[in-house]
């Protein structure tokens, strides 16, 4: 994005945001007591969210369809030491501090844009994507004035990356991710995977060997109850759903620890 494109994508969000909550991102609240003031101010924030949030989504998406991929042109041109913050759907407090230390060292942070992946699809899985959403601008319009301020190179460009689109719709980044997927699980079992398939019959024939190798690498399952019991089915078919995995036959605790090996992997994160 250029200056101006960069101020104008800002400016939409600093707009949504005091929509959403009534006061700008800076007297909300700081930045590491976001979730706090959101749960005190719940019944307050619900009455404004349907129409804050329609006119957010209806700005961005008319933001994103003009700019497209120009972004990626403007950052290439940028001059100046530049670095890249790992992409991500979450804009955290800890992302924030990241920048923050990074620009000690570079003329340019590119920051993927953890906005557009709550945009580009709908994302049902997630309980809370409203407020994901919300606290990704929160933070992310801590950096504002670095956007506003006349500098030889620009302090921060924030750029999209399609993830969403591409995961759903990119022949190569699907084979990708699966290549990833294998090679993760194939590296903690120490038995090869050529294909997803290939891991889900590995997990199916030999269950508890393969739940004894997950255990004793220390892969918490963050979807596991206490007792070992599983706690739903749906967060695994949601990471491989876009390879079209056959599910059947599959414990849901195989399931749900093949899904925290690809949540570890970053393959499927955010």
């Amino acid at each position: 994005m250029t200056k101006s494109v960069q101020q104008e994508f800002f400016h939409i969000l600093a707009e949504f945001f005091e929509r959403a909550t009534g006061t700008s991102a800076t007297e909300f609240a700081a930045p590491d007591t976001f979730g706090d003031t959101i749960r005190k101010n719940a019944g307050k924030l619900a009455k404004r969210g349907k129409s804050a949030f329609s006119w957010g989504i209806d700005a961005l998406v008319d933001f994103y369809s003009r700019q497209k991929m120009s972004e990626f042109q403007s950052a290439r041109e940028t001059g100046g030491m530049k670095l890249v913050l790992g992409g991500s759907s979450r804009f955290t407090n800890t992302h924030l501090r990241a920048v923050r230390k990074m620009l000690l060292y570079a003329d340019t942070i590119l920051i993927p844009d953890p906005v557009l992946p709550w945009i580009e699809v709908e994302r049902t899985e997630e309980k809370f994507r409203h407020v994901n959403l919300l606290e990704n601008i929160f933070t992310l319009l801590r950096l504002k004035p670095l956007v506003d301020a006349d500098l030889a190179y620009p302090a921060i460009t924030v750029f999209p990356s399609y993830e969403k689109s591409l995961e759903k719709r990119d022949e190569e980044t699907r084979g990708g991710i699966e290549r990833l997927m294998c090679n993760f699980v194939s590296y903690y079992t120490g038995q090869w995977c050529d294909s997803i398939d290939e891991t889900l019959a590995y997990a199916r024939l030999h269950e508890s060997k393969f739940l004894r190798q997950i255990e004793n690498k220390r892969l918490q399952p963050t979807a596991v109850r206490e007792g070992g019991q599983a706690a739903s089915w749906g967060a695994f078919p949601i990471c491989v759903s876009p390879l079209s995995v056959d599910l059947s036959g599959c414990s849901s605790y195989n399931l749900i620890m093949v899904d925290i090996m690809l949540e570890r992997s970053g393959a499927m994160n955010g």
